[in-house]
């Protein structure tokens, strides 16, 4: 009796997370909606100090750019700003993020940094040398969009794992391993999903438990063909299956990789998935109804594998 062990998974699913939301219109807000802007140190004068800090931002979850804008100084005055990182909003260490020293010579120059680190809560802190200065500290930060990442990303599995079983394809490069009891009476033997793409190896254990691999050759051994579907593997011209007396079980083990890749997924396949994606996402907590999956297998149907007879 055949049996189809997955060896190694799909590492990319073909649909992305922007694709996917796009198609169940998450995150559609405009660009101006999603920006948004704080202070964190007042546009005016600031006198002389050894060390000072602009209020703190909340940064969990956004991204952050702080902007150190035109400021003043007097002859001989220095500006030196930098970044501090908290988890509690109580005790900060440096980020490891500096702006450059500011003099009259650059005091009207604006400057930002990113913030990329992962606390909670970031502010400046800054020091003013000789002579004070006038200068502003803003944030611009693009708010968090969608909580619900992981949650979107198990729906494109599983739009593709039903794709998958309804074509009889593979979508997206994976590995499998058929094991057979024995080698058929045919000079071939079909390997299920489609499209092939390579064989890596056809392994016979005989009755003893000693395995061995048969040789991929034209001349005596196997041959693939990867245009088929579903792809085969055939003796090569004047080759035989192996006579060795087999396991009475599992004796024959071919390994394969088989699926499409982005630029050969077709797009009738790939929009019945996005479709499958924003129907189950609509539908979270009924399910997906039978009006629309039969929308959606009418899309697939038409690239519906048959297997040989």
């Amino acid at each position: 009796m055949p049996k189809l062990v997955l060896y190694s998974a799909v590492q990319t699913e073909l649909i992305t997370l922007a694709e996917a939301k796009l198609a169940i219109k998450l995150d559609s807000t405009s660009f101006a909606d999603n920006i948004s802007e704080s202070v964190s140190v007042a546009d005016g004068y600031h006198a002389i100090t050894a060390t000072a800090t602009g209020s703190a931002i909340t940064v969990a979850g956004k991204k952050t750019l702080f902007l150190l804008e035109p400021v003043s100084l007097s002859a001989g005055g220095t500006l030196n700003v930098k970044l501090q990182e908290s988890v509690d909003n109580a005790t900060f260490s440096d980020a490891g993020i500096a702006f450059t020293q500011v003099t009259t010579a650059n005091d009207t120059t604006i400057q930002e940094k990113e913030y990329t680190g992962t606390y909670v809560y970031v502010r400046p802190a800054y020091s003013i040398v000789s002579a004070q200065a006038s200068f502003s500290i803003k944030c611009i930060q693009s708010e968090a969009t969608s909580i619900e990442d992981s949650y979107i990303s198990d729906l494109i599995s599983a739009a593709r794992e039903y794709a998958e079983e309804f074509l009889t394809r593979a979508i997206g490069e994976q590995k499998w391993k058929l094991v057979l009891d024995g080698f058929p009476s045919d000079d071939y033997i079909d390997l299920p999903f489609a499209p092939l793409v390579s064989v890596s190896s056809v392994t016979y254990i005989d009755a003893a438990g000693t395995s061995a691999t048969m040789s991929a050759s034209y001349s005596n051994g196997y041959i693939v063909d990867t245009a088929d579907e579903p792809g085969r593997v055939f003796l090569a011209y004047g080759s035989t299956w192996p006579s060795t007396t087999l396991l009475p079980y599992n004796g024959v083990e071919i390994i394969y990789t088989c699926g499409y890749t982005t630029s050969t997924l077709s797009k009738k396949v790939k929009d019945a998935m996005l479709k499958m994606i924003g129907a189950m996402y609509a539908a979270r907590e009924s399910g997906i109804s039978d009006d629309d999956l039969r929308a959606i297998d009418n899309i697939l149907r038409g690239s519906r594998l048959i297997n040989h007879g």
